[in-house]
């Protein structure tokens, strides 16, 4: 500040003479442009008239080396608000799309090329307001100019739970500063749809002996002793969240690899599981139907969803 001892960061030109600077603590103040003097070049141009000092000569910087993948990373701004960036350590440019969904439509946050070994900040979020945080649908696209054998398209769906995400607090290389990563690719892995489909109605064939192979190909059983051995410890609402979100990973992958249908084994218990996976599933658009599936081996246990 010309007048001031205060110094900050620029967060948004408000418009030919006001500026918004953050300052100590996070507080964002309304500033005149003529009251402050610049000190990083990136500014520069929206001051008339300001000439930023000369930088010093920096000293090279090691290497970082990041691990390799596809990620959402969370950095803060201050003790209220993150950054939400999207990084892709990979050898492919990506052709990217990143939505939150709204009743039927969709808001886009992101539709753009990001290069190998790069990211891009897209989105700022209050980590007050985490509760109403947005579900993310991410879609991108591989993309190489040379020969290439070509990935799968990488399609994910993420509904942040405070009871993971705040664990996930760690040393961010790629972006060299403390923030929460989450990996995007790590399942993304190539299938082949249409031998998935044989194999998924040849063990529909009653003919077809070997019942434990049936059931491990064509059932995904949502008991939480079979996803998560070491369960010990969650809470019941952590169990069912865990629970659901198997369920939705699970049923998109089915949609993804051009499956007609999945049974899902989710149990009687108190119903809350089966009312919560019936009530996604009427959220879909690509379902045909969904019904109780193998009354006689499971009771109202197994919902057998029929993919359009």
């Amino acid at each position: 500040m010309v007048h001031g001892q205060e110094q900050g960061v620029i967060r948004k030109i408000i418009n030919d003479k006001m500026i918004e600077v953050e300052i100590e603590d996070g507080f964002l103040i309304p500033v005149l442009k003529k009251e402050v003097t610049i000190i990083a070049k990136e500014e520069s141009s929206h001051f008339r008239g300001s000439t930023p000092p000369p930088e010093p000569k920096k000293e090279a910087q090691p290497v970082v080396q990041a691990e390799k993948g596809i990620f959402l990373a969370f950095t803060p701004v201050n003790d209220q608000q993150l950054s939400v960036h999207f990084i892709n350590n990979t050898d492919y440019d990506l052709l990217v799309t990143i939505d939150t969904r709204l009743s039927e439509s969709y808001q886009g946050l992101l539709g753009e090329k990001i290069e190998k070994k790069s990211s891009r900040k897209f989105s700022d979020w209050f980590i007050t307001n985490f509760e109403n945080w947005p579900e993310l649908e991410v879609l991108a696209l591989y993309f190489q100019q040379k020969l290439y054998k070509k990935p799968p398209l990488l399609t994910k769906k993420i509904k942040f739970k405070a009871n993971n995400f705040f664990k996930s607090k760690q040393k961010i290389s790629f972006l060299q500063q403390e923030g929460y990563l989450f990996q995007l690719d790590q399942d993304n892995v190539a299938v082949d749809p249409q031998k998935l489909k044989e194999n998924f109605f040849k063990l529909n064939d009653p003919n077809t002996t070997d019942s434990r192979d049936r059931e491990r190909s064509e059932i995904i059983d949502l008991h939480i002793e079979k996803i998560l051995p070491e369960h010990e410890g969650l809470t019941n609402a952590e169990i069912l969240n865990y629970q659901l979100d198997t369920f939705e990973k699970k049923l998109d992958n089915a949609i993804a690899m051009g499956l007609d249908e999945v049974i899902f084994i989710h149990g009687v218990g108190n119903g809350t599981l089966r009312h919560m996976v019936h009530k996604k599933l009427s959220q879909y658009t690509n379902i045909k139907f969904y019904k109780d599936s193998m009354r006689e081996k499971f009771g109202y246990g197994a919902t057998l969803v029929k993919i359009k």
